[in-house]
């Protein structure tokens, strides 16, 4: 089990979005929250994703699980160059880097044991974040989401929607998270686009739990993903 949803029920207003919802995933299963516009399930998604508590139940995960979320309303860009917004992104990376920059400059010509010890504490962290093949690895996830070299100079408020939404994607999965939350992320394509953007979603995760959120249950086949459909007030599974 990677994550697990225990009798969650949620209401604004009053009004009752959803009721008793209950299911599990193991690892690299594909589900897709399938209805309407209102039926909650932005909400649902942010639930799982710890930004709202449910009025009742609870979400489980698996030890050390990351959760990525891609939210349908929240794509937002500074005026970078493509490259350097999705670096700028990884915050914990950057931190540790800087960290591990004051470190060294702090050895001076007749360092301590204790501070050869904390820089070499600091080189480690930097490592198991990835911090020496980040530049690389931005690139590579870039170029895989369609971006070409050129691109890596341009501003970000140069590109469309759904090309800001690659970008988007491109953060999240530079942190490679073991679950990802995808909320609409083909609203508003048109086809040949939608194509597209479908092909590179099912490639990024492939080694990934997905949970898609989505009106269309188009969208949940081309993924190959598990139906919930939501129907009086809670989400079940198709079939």
């Amino acid at each position: 089990m990677i994550m697990q949803l225990e009798h969650i029920s949620k209401s604004f207003g009053g009004r009752q979005l959803f009721h008793d919802v209950t299911f599990r995933l193991e690892e690299y299963e594909r589900l897709a929250l399938v209805g309407p516009n209102g039926a909650g399930k932005t909400t649902m998604l942010n639930i799982i994703s710890g930004a709202e508590d449910p009025d009742e139940g609870r979400v489980l995960f698996a030890k050390g699980a990351r959760v990525g979320y891609l939210e349908q309303e929240a794509i937002e860009m500074g005026d970078l160059p493509v490259f350097e917004e999705v670096i700028s992104s990884q915050t914990e990376v950057l931190e540790a880097e800087q960290r591990l920059h004051k470190l060294e400059a702090e050895l001076g010509a007749n360092p301590t044991e204790a501070q050869l010890a904390a820089v070499g504490r600091a080189r480690d962290a930097y490592e198991m974040l990835g911090g020496y093949s980040l530049e690389s690895k931005v690139r590579s996830v870039l170029f895989g989401l369609g971006f070409t070299e050129r691109d890596m100079t341009r501003s970000t408020t140069e590109f469309s929607g759904g090309w800001q939404m690659r970008i988007a994607l491109a953060k999240l999965l530079i942190r490679n998270p073991e679950v990802l939350l995808l909320d609409e992320p083909f609203r508003g394509l048109d086809a040949a686009l939608r194509d597209r953007v479908t092909a590179l979603v099912a490639d990024a995760a492939r080694d990934k739990t997905l949970v898609l959120a989505t009106h269309d249950a188009a969208d949940a086949a081309a993924l190959g993903c598990a139906v919930y459909a939501y129907a009086d007030g809670a989400f079940r599974r198709d079939g």
